[in-house]
């Protein structure tokens, strides 16, 4: 396992960076015919995260996924667990939506607790107590349901789209 930086150089414990493995049951390419990019004998995963002090990996969330917004990094998965805590909701995605301002915002999808009757404005009082301010979001969209893969992956490009039709 390697954390390494855009240029593919190895990261100092503690800091983020792109995590990439070694294996012999590395395989050639993508059904589509795209490649992994890869270092040496290191390929990537696609996700971000560090090594602790102790050799520890730490998953953060996906590169794809990270929403940057006025030169800040968020991770959907943080902002959800908090979201997630308030009774009123049952399940939460977030994702990034371009914005002339920030770039991308921060952009939230809810599907309340059966039986609950949501209130946006507490949700987002809620969430400022344990997120910067830059991760809270700035546009809550009530759902019905999320849109999920058969393993129970949110798929965020459809959320994407749900969020800006003009992405078609």
């Amino acid at each position: 396992i390697g954390i390494l930086d855009r240029e593919g150089m190895p990261v100092s414990a503690g800091t983020r960076g792109r995590v990439h493995l070694s294996s012999s049951m590395r395989f050639s390419g993508y059904t589509d015919g795209t490649t992994s990019e890869s270092f040496g004998n290191l390929m990537a995963t696609g996700d971000l995260g560090y090594m602790d002090e102790h050799g520890l990996l730490h998953v953060e969330g996906r590169v794809n996924d990270m929403i940057v917004t006025g030169g800040e990094n968020v991770f959907p998965s943080r902002v959800e667990e908090v979201l997630e805590r308030y009774d009123d909701v049952d399940n939460a995605a977030v994702v990034g939506l371009a914005d002339e301002e920030y770039g991308q915002r921060v952009v939230a999808f809810i599907v309340p607790r059966a039986g609950r009757k949501l209130d946006v404005a507490d949700l987002l009082e809620f969430a400022r107590h344990d997120l910067e301010r830059f991760m809270v979001p700035k546009e809550v969209r009530i759902v019905d349901s999320l849109p999920m893969t058969t393993t129970g992956k949110v798929i965020r490009r459809e959320l994407r789209v749900l969020g800006d039709p003009d992405r078609l």
